[in-house]
């Protein structure tokens, strides 16, 4: 029988891994649980294999399925993009957005002001001078020793919110619901 090779770090991880337990919030169990370690097959996938294999961009497919994920499970009001890559920016106007009643949300109900932004940093760099955090959104940062001081940095000046540190991205989450908090899980 053959075995896939996994990356020594993502098995490390796996090892101490908990599924979701010891999360006493409920939407970071939420979030961890239903979109983080989903396994199931969403039929945008295929399609959006396609379009990677189009661009030159550094993100990993497991990366761009968790975003369509996050995109489908909370009700997101735009999607901003601040990279190099204008084909990965293609893909994400393609998701889902704009929700025009998130109290009928399939996974909600939410409250109209819980709509998030989809914020996606490929490159701090490209981010505007004057660049504030929306009061509900989601930073999704690449992982690298640049983005990870300034992402952790970022955290540092928010009073509440929720900081996951994913195996190949940090996802910054954004709400006067959570309190600070930071997570560790694998993609």
């Amino acid at each position: 029988m053959l075995r896939r090779k996994i990356h020594p770090k993502k098995y490390l991880r796996k090892l101490f891994h908990k599924g979701g337990h010891n999360v006493h919030s409920p939407f970071a169990y939420k979030l961890l649980t239903a979109v983080v370690e989903e396994k199931a097959y969403y039929y945008k996938y295929h399609s959006l294999k396609q379009d990677l294999k189009k661009t030159r961009s550094k993100i990993h497919l497991p990366e761009l399925r968790f975003l369509y994920r996050l995109a489908v499970h909370y009700p997101i009001s735009s999607i901003r993009y601040y990279g190099e890559n204008s084909h990965l920016e293609e893909i994400l106007k393609d998701f889902p957005q704009n929700h025009p009643y998130p109290q009928q949300h399939c996974y909600g109900p939410f409250r109209e002001q819980d709509c998030f932004e989809l914020i996606v940093i490929e490159n701090p760099n490209y981010l505007p001078p004057k660049f504030t955090i929306p009061p509900f959104a989601f930073i999704y940062s690449f992982k690298s020793k640049r983005n990870k001081k300034w992402i952790q940095a970022l955290f540092q000046d928010l009073e509440r919110g929720a900081l996951f540190d994913l195996f190949y991205a940090y996802l910054l989450v954004h709400s006067d619901n959570l309190h600070k908090q930071i997570y560790k899980s694998i993609l």
